[in-house]
């Protein structure tokens, strides 16, 4: 019988280069003893092929790369609509994991409402066509994601088979337009009813016309006010000085101007009012009445405060998603400087690097099992931390606990490593490393 055997590896060529061979033997027995009588190899270069295999799984890993760090969702459907492949972003969009969406199609995690915008869609796709549009996703717990797919059609030998879609996460901008639209309108309400509030007075400041929205907002009747001073009747005492200033520049004849003031109601409820004034004149050019329209912007005062919290909010969130971002950047290159360190100090100056830029302020120290495994010893420090210094495994709680351990300012349950007289708060991280603490 014979038997074959393939083996690939790399030549020398005389002018010093490398070329990869696959070798390919044949051993021939006898049929009656089984010992190789005849032994039969071909040879050929393969060098360029191996450069293909190695260029697409760097191609490969690129894109896995790519699609990792994608903010954006992306799906790939096979031909009967159903998800192969799905980015770590989309499955966070739906709160789910990645393997949990292998299997199912675009219509299980789209609102029913959205269904016939979906097939739609995906009508286009089958004809070739690419295709954006609007929806709604559903989460794992049931809330909606408002999103926009942009879905290309997938083709293998000329044939549809499937699509590539990205997906844009729109509800935070949802949220935004939303909050903006009720601004707006709330503005517009406003300027609807700028006129609303109408109050005339004459030169000494004296009510002379009040009209009914006035009435409404004070629950005062103008039969009530008239001939009476506006800020004996309507004025909080801390802002009748502030009002009369204005009045006298109006009568002065510095007009029109603008100004915002409280009115107390007849219920003692405060209102703030935004007014515009103007000036009437009398026959002798100098101003007989004073025209103010003003807008109760009490409300509108409340949403700005809410909307100014909100923003503050916002703000600290996406500091706090930087830093994060940061750390992990952070952490991502020290595994990778320490995956290339080729000692043991070299790893152990990485970490005191790291730990610097990640703790920076903090003072720590990295301790190490001896071959004994009977006691650690300090390898490298940063900050004050001291680095000549050796304890026992039970000495230390982490260690003890198989958890990290705690230990604030005067606790009685501290590490023999760390020291009692500490002002500061100290923090045990028992780490693994091939199964090993």
């Amino acid at each position: 019988g014979a038997t074959e055997q393939t083996v690939v590896y790399r030549l020398r060529t005389v002018a010093g280069d490398y070329v990869w061979v696959e070798t390919t033997s044949h051993a021939l027995r006898d049929s009656a003893t089984g010992a190789i009588v005849e032994l039969q190899a071909a040879s050929r270069n393969i060098s360029k092929r191996k450069q293909i295999e190695d260029a697409l799984a760097q191609q490969h890993a690129f894109f896995r790369q790519v699609v990792g760090a994608m903010g954006q969702g992306l799906t790939v459907t096979d031909s009967a609509g159903r998800f192969e492949f799905v980015n770590e972003a989309y499955a966070r969009m739906l709160g789910m994991e990645p393997a949990d969406l292998i299997g199912l199609s675009p219509r299980d995690v789209t609102l029913p409402d959205d269904h016939d915008v979906l097939n739609r869609a995906q009508a286009q796709r089958a004809y070739g066509v690419v295709s954006t549009y609007e929806t709604r996703l559903r989460r794992a717990d049931g809330s909606a994601v408002y999103a926009l797919v942009t879905g290309v059609p997938r083709k293998q030998d000329g044939v549809i088979a499937g699509s590539i879609a990205v997906i844009t996460d729109l509800t935070e901008r949802r949220k935004i337009e939303e909050a903006l639209r009720r601004e707006r309108d709330f503005i517009s309400v406003i300027l609807d009813t700028i006129s609303s509030l109408v109050i005339v007075l004459d030169r000494q400041g004296r009510i002379a016309r009040f009209n009914r929205a006035c009435e409404h907002l004070s629950g005062y009747r103008c039969a009530e006010v008239e001939g009476r001073y506006v800020w004996d009747l309507l004025l909080p005492a801390e802002e009748c000085a502030p009002v009369q200033a204005v009045f006298a520049q109006l009568v002065a004849g510095q007009f029109p101007n603008q100004y915002e003031n409280d009115w107390i109601t007849r219920s003692g409820a405060r209102r703030r009012i935004a007014w515009f004034n103007t000036a009437i004149l009398g026959e002798d050019g100098q101003p007989a009445y004073i025209i103010g329209t003003g807008s109760d912007i009490t409300d509108r005062k409340a949403t700005e405060a809410q909307l100014a919290s909100y923003n503050a909010q916002l703000s600290s969130k996406v500091a706090e998603l930087q830093r994060h971002a940061d750390e992990l950047r952070q952490l991502n290159e020290l595994s990778d400087l320490l995956q290339a360190c080729r000692s043991a100090e070299e790893a152990y100056n990485v970490m005191v690097g790291a730990m610097q830029q990640l703790f920076a302020g903090d003072s720590g120290a990295l301790a190490i099992f001896k071959a004994s495994q009977n006691f650690l010893e300090v390898v490298a420090s940063w900050g004050d931390a001291p680095r000549d210094l050796v304890f026992r495994p039970d000495e230390c709680w982490g260690l003890r606990r198989g958890r990290v351990h705690l230990v604030q300012p005067g606790s009685d349950i501290r590490c023999a490593h760390s020291d009692a007289q500490a002002t500061s708060s100290c923090l045990c991280v028992p780490m693994m490393a091939n199964g090993e603490s």
